[in-house]
């Protein structure tokens, strides 16, 4: 898994990388402002096209139109300031195709390595943008996950969560109990378990929530999926 979170994180960096750059070439782009610097300008796009970004052949009649405005020189001189506009526009589709693009590989797929649960109840809601049913079904599944491992599948999902994970006389434990901070972290979690069902889970569960916020959308799954993990990990 680690590999695999390696690998993600380096594929990552790299389309970030990819997309500063592309920023800073249209900046200097749009210095290139004199008649005589356009050729040498649209050169370097295609060549921008052709060696830096990582789907170029989407990008093939883009490329065909700024060859043909070079082969008519004359043409490109008499529409010096229609071109010079057509061309940044082209850029700005650049910007804004690799920017979708972007967000929809590492949010479409959950960049963050959530809990494969969170990601079997969630990920094709978000995809389709039903963010809130998306929570829901996650928490859900947290509730019915954390029931049957302490075994109290006929108490509300609040009470359950208070049994167990109880720091007195809890049926999960998250740690060894042997210290005032390992005491300390099973009663946070507590209280942090309980909030998700009163909190997250009945709201959505009894009422119509309505949620456009992608971003917060995957802070309310990062938080369940960490509570997925730490229920995972406990002991019986």
């Amino acid at each position: 898994m680690k590999k695999k979170n390696k690998k993600i994180d380096l594929k990552f960096q790299k389309r970030k990388l990819m997309l500063l750059n592309v920023y800073q070439f249209i900046k200097d782009s749009q210095k290139l402002v004199p008649i005589q610097s356009h050729i040498l300008w649209i050169k370097r796009i295609i060549n921008f096209i052709e060696n830096e970004l990582p789907n170029r052949k989407k990008y093939q009649k883009t490329v065909s139109y700024l060859n043909n405005l070079i082969v008519d020189e004359d043409q490109l001189k008499y529409n010096e300031i229609q071109t010079k506009m057509h061309v940044l526009k082209i850029l700005e589709e650049l910007v804004y195709s690799q920017i979708y693009e972007f967000y929809d590989e590492f949010s479409n797929n959950l960049y963050i390595d959530f809990h494969p649960k969170v990601k079997e109840h969630s990920l094709d809601l978000f995809n389709n943008g039903h963010y809130a049913q998306a929570i829901f079904e996650s928490v859900k599944a947290l509730d019915i996950f954390v029931r049957r491992k302490a075994n109290l599948m006929d108490e509300t999902s609040s009470n359950v969560m208070t049994k167990a994970f109880n720091e007195n006389n809890p049926i999960i434990k998250l740690n060894n109990l042997e210290t005032i901070s390992d005491i300390d972290e099973q009663r946070g979690f507590r209280f942090l378990f309980m909030g998700a069902m009163t909190g997250i889970r009945n709201p959505k569960a009894h009422e119509i929530i309505i949620q456009h916020d992608r971003n917060r959308t995957l802070e309310y799954l990062a938080f369940i999926s960490l509570l997925f993990r730490r229920a995972e990990e406990g002991k019986i």
